[in-house]
């Protein structure tokens, strides 16, 4: 930090934040008369035996909080569990810096205490995570570990917050949240000192209040099947989906559907009421396929049991035209009824991201997902 300190303090004081978060202080035990913030609990995590990175919190003196810590130095992240006053539930606040030539092993690490204290409290985890290749808006990386790293982002049902840049053209420093409206009002911009880095400044809404779901969908009883189905048999998709993973690909998919669905089903009066409607396949278990009809590519053809299955076109057209349309829409806001009516020109595409999805072995985040609703039963 060297003569940031006293910046950073007065920019605290005058801002009146309840928590601060830094990483890479280059902090030892030298510091420890200088990196108290008057008002202040300081909770830190000081990178061993060697200088530089480091994670630190600060948590407003008044709040009663306790640092969760497993023992374990081989990572540069802090857990601290805040206690709510009066109604208002307790929060877990993560600080996190992961250098950029943290192996997997340590990775590892970080991911299982991730994984352990998101299970117990509405989690806020802020940090420099060095993985410049993610791409946030597909959910896509070119790195091994930075995959590795959505994978657990997925698995513990966070959500990144950091829309813009934070460092010389990359999105370096990131913001998650586990509930939907529990960190809100992230704003970009600033520097301190003549650090690199843009800091990033949030709300977080201690209580969230239940309210009446506003989502509005499209009604695909006004659809136009006829125009809808012209558009997207226009595409040309082996050419537009080749060399894309299956994320990217069912992305873009989703995508240019959405368009077209927006262009199809509502009128031009209508369309300022509809919010984002995305696509997603919801198969049912009561088709009238046959099991021998649903996976002939897993049959037994003439022995020949480690050739590399073929999704076939006609089994995908088949279970598309047998969805029951009386079927809810699943967490990504497609009705059966449109891969119902749009099967023949829906199963090209769709054969190719399954075929991709088999020979690599990945599936779209969006298949991960469920809408769960708890119902209230008497006694």
């Amino acid at each position: 930090m060297g003569n940031k300190q006293e910046e950073l303090e007065a920019i605290v004081q005058q801002e009146s934040y309840d928590v601060v978060a830094v990483m890479e202080m280059w902090w030892d035990d030298l510091h420890n008369w200088s990196a108290a913030l008057d008002g202040y609990k300081l909770f830190r995590r000081d990178r061993q035996g060697r200088r530089g990175g480091g994670a630190a919190l600060y948590v407003r003196e008044w709040y009663e909080c306790q640092e969760l810590n497993d023992g374990d130095n081989r990572v540069e992240c802090l857990w601290v569990r805040i206690r709510g006053r009066a109604n208002k539930a307790d929060i877990m606040v993560g600080v996190c810096y992961r250098p950029s030539n943290q192996d997997g092993e340590a990775d590892e690490i970080f991911y299982k205490q991730l994984g352990e204290v998101s299970r117990l409290l509405a989690l806020v985890l802020v940090g420099d995570f060095n993985l410049p290749d993610i791409c946030w808006e597909y959910n896509t990386a070119k790195r091994e570990q930075s995959r590795r790293f959505l994978e657990c982002v997925g698995d513990n049902f966070l959500t990144q917050l950091v829309r813009e840049l934070t460092r010389e053209g990359a999105r370096l420093n990131l913001l998650f949240g586990t509930r939907e409206g529990f960190v809100g009002d992230v704003t970009i911009g600033g520097c301190l000192g003549h650090s690199d880095h843009e800091m990033i400044e949030f709300l977080i809404v201690r209580e969230v209040r239940r309210g009446v779901s506003r989502t509005a969908t499209l009604d695909f009883r006004r659809a136009d099947f006829g125009l809808f189905r012209s558009l997207v048999d226009r595409v040309p998709w082996e050419a537009v989906l080749k060399g894309k993973g299956v994320q990217e690909g069912w992305t873009f998919f989703k995508k240019e559907v959405l368009k077209m669905g927006m262009e199809t089903v509502t009128k031009d009066e209508e369309k300022s009421e509809v919010l984002y409607a995305a696509f997603a396949s919801d198969f049912s278990s009561r088709t009238s396929c046959s099991l021998s009809t649903q996976t002939p590519e897993l049959e037994d053809r003439d022995g020949k049991q480690n050739e590399t299955p073929i999704i076939q076109g006609e089994m995908v057209s088949d279970l598309l035209q047998h969805l029951d349309t009386h079927k809810s829409m699943g967490p990504d806001g497609i009705h059966p009824r449109v891969l119902r009516e749009l099967a023949e020109v829906l199963t090209e595409p769709l054969s190719i991201i399954y075929q991709q999805s088999w020979l690599t072995g990945g599936v779209p985040i969006d298949w991960c997902l469920a809408n769960v609703m708890p119902i209230h039963k008497k006694g």
